[in-house]
Order: C-alpha cells, then structure tokens, then sequence
C-alpha cells in the first residue's frame, strides 16, 4: 500500500514543518524526528533549556492552556511534560499534515507567553 514511501515523503514534510515551528516559536527549544515519529521539547528559556513543564510533574498551566488549544482545534495527541509528540498515522496525507501543523502553530502562540524575555 505504499505505507513506507508515504511514511519516508511525509517524514521528510513533518521535519520541515518542525524546523519551522523552532524558528518561529521561542518556546520551542528543540524538535526531532524520524520517519513520522517527532517531538517538540517546550521550554520557558532557551539558553537554560528549562522546560515549560517540569519532569515528574503535573502540567503546568502552560502546558495546560497548550494542550486545551489543541484539542478544542481538534488535534489529537500525546503530551508529557514539556514535550508535544507528533505521531501522525502513516497513511497521512500532506494536506492533512498541514493542517495538523497549522494547529499546532497556533497552540504555541499560547506557548510563547510563557518565555521568559
């Protein structure tokens, strides 16, 4: 069914889209990903890398608002700590991608007001 190609081409988008977030979101301090397994690692201060939620911890109340935003946009996904994982289904198409994408922009714009200045 062509699930590997798929898999490898939308990989390859989905590491672009992630890129993209990290330049443009200063609460995004890393991303990385393999095939179509990623992860955006949130954090309140880039330099320190201390992240928006603390490990061992419940949410924050960033991560929270974050986490809320994407589900009320009706993006789906598993969020522990600071981290955000992208795991999108391997029959995903690129438009759907995108979309998936422009959701999560616009969750890290709440993201962005908890950086530290």
């Amino acid at each position: 069914e062509g699930l590997v190609e798929n898999s490898r081409r939308m990989g390859e988008l989905m590491g672009m889209h992630l890129a993209e977030l990290k330049e443009r979101h200063p609460c995004v301090g890393d991303v990385r990903s393999i095939g179509l397994f990623g992860v955006l690692d949130l954090v309140r201060d880039r330099k320190t890398r201390k992240p928006l939620s603390e490990w061992n911890k419940p949410l924050s109340p960033a991560m929270k608002v974050i986490s809320a935003k994407l589900f009320e946009l009706g993006l789906y996904t598993y969020i522990r700590w600071g981290w955000v994982f992208v795991v999108p289904p391997l029959i995903i198409e690129q438009s759907v991608l995108d979309e998936g994408f422009r959701i999560i922009d616009e969750a890290l714009k709440l993201g962005d007001q908890a950086v530290v200045a």
